[in-house]
């Protein structure tokens, strides 16, 4: 599924900042008509940031579900106080 690949793409990078990552998504993947590479990006990307800004130490996940026909994807990373300055 997309969001584990993204999210195994970070590991390095969430590991270096002891961020954990746990991937929600339903056991069939939705069906959805994106281009996977262009939302590999998006999703790497925001990841990506989340992972930067994170505090150490600190859990976060990604969501996938589909909704009302759409695919959702949800990334909750905690931020560290001083990101939200």
């Amino acid at each position: 599924m997309l969001a584990e690949q993204v999210a195994d793409e970070l590991l390095p990078a969430a590991s270096g900042r002891w961020v954990s990552i746990a991937v929600h998504a339903p056991d069939r993947p939705a069906d959805s008509f994106i281009d996977l590479y262009k939302m590999a990006r998006v999703l790497g990307n925001i990841l990506k940031n989340a992972v930067a800004l994170s505090s150490q130490r600190m859990g976060g996940d990604i969501t996938a579900m589909s909704e009302s026909g759409n695919t959702v994807f949800i990334i909750r990373i905690p931020c560290s106080s001083s990101a939200n300055k």
